[in-house]
């Protein structure tokens, strides 16, 4: 809820007649009638409309300016519409506005007084405030305010990359200007033609002998893997490794036969044949043609297919 209360203190420029205002609030309310007096190119009225609202974000002050002739009524010259979210709350906000005609042509310049509250309150009595966007249109004692344009679009030079060989274009010649060095931080700059002996620097002096230098321990390697020992503390360790020496049996000696087993290797080569051991083959049509454990792998019976 928002509590207005409105004053129009002069209007400019107008002619000799009669003149009155007509306010109130838009789109939901009734405009009220007040009488204006004319003196020297200024119409001034002392009348003071309160006004109230439900919804501000929606509603606006319209003021209607008409000029009275005899015999003839009174005819609008001049309208304007004010937004209520153009003011602040419990404050008091006094400045100029222009009023149109119907051919959206600015004819006069009114000063208002706006006081608009949030509770009842005694009219005009609060603290001075301003709008809360700026004029667009120019004021009687300010100066005018510059248009804002929109800015035209500046695009980046183009640069011609294709030159003359061997030439570069003089917009990426810049100077190489050396940057400061951080203290603690030490330059590096490499040398401009390599030394003639290994023991002269780039600047002819020379360079210390070079010292032994203890060599890295080499990788583990097939050989030395066989003799690592795991620690004497690790009993689970130990305890599993005994388990498994004494579970696991060695594989025979495999002959030089070859044949293409359909139970090779899923990640072997299917170009390369398999070998088996035990000097046994048998033909690939007939995978359950071996005697013993009826695939080959004797000493393996957990992965021989069951017939």
């Amino acid at each position: 809820m928002r509590y207005i209360y409105l004053k129009v203190l002069q209007i400019q420029d107008v002619k000799k007649a009669f003149y009155s205002i007509w306010a109130g609030t838009t789109p939901l309310g009734f405009n009220k009638r007040g009488e204006c007096k004319y003196k020297k190119g200024t119409a001034t009225c002392k009348h003071m409309w309160q006004m109230t609202t439900k919804d501000p974000n929606k509603t606006s002050i319209e003021i209607i300016l008409k000029s009275k002739k005899w015999f003839h009524g009174e005819t609008e010259v001049g309208r304007l519409h004010c937004p209520l979210t153009w003011f602040p709350t419990n404050a008091i906000v006094t400045d100029w506005f222009p009023l149109v005609d119907s051919m959206h042509d600015k004819k006069f310049m009114v000063e208002l007084s706006i006081h608009v509250s949030e509770q009842p309150a005694k009219p005009f009595h609060a603290h001075t405030g301003a709008l809360l966007v700026i004029p667009a249109w120019d004021r009687p004692g300010t100066p005018a305010i510059e248009r804002i344009t929109t800015m035209p679009i500046i695009s980046a030079p183009t640069v011609n990359i294709i030159e003359e060989p061997g030439q570069i274009p003089p917009q990426f010649m810049q100077q190489q200007v050396p940057q400061p060095v951080p203290q603690g931080v030490a330059r590096y700059s490499a040398p401009a033609s390599m030394p003639q002996s290994p023991n002269l620097a780039p600047n002819g002096q020379q360079l210390p002998p070079l010292q032994n230098i203890p060599q890295p321990p080499s990788a583990p390697n097939q050989s030395n893997i066989s003799d690592f020992q795991p620690p004497q503390s690790y009993d689970g360790y130990q305890q599993q490794q005994t388990s498994f020496n004494q579970t696991y049996k060695s594989p025979p000696q495999q002959s030089d036969m070859y044949v293409n087993s359909p139970y090779s290797s899923p990640y072997a080569d299917p170009s390369t044949p398999q070998k088996l051991h035990q000097n046994q083959f048998y033909e690939p049509t007939d995978p359950y043609n071996i005697e013993n454990n009826a695939c080959g792998f004797a000493d393996f019976p957990s992965v021989c297919p069951t017939k």
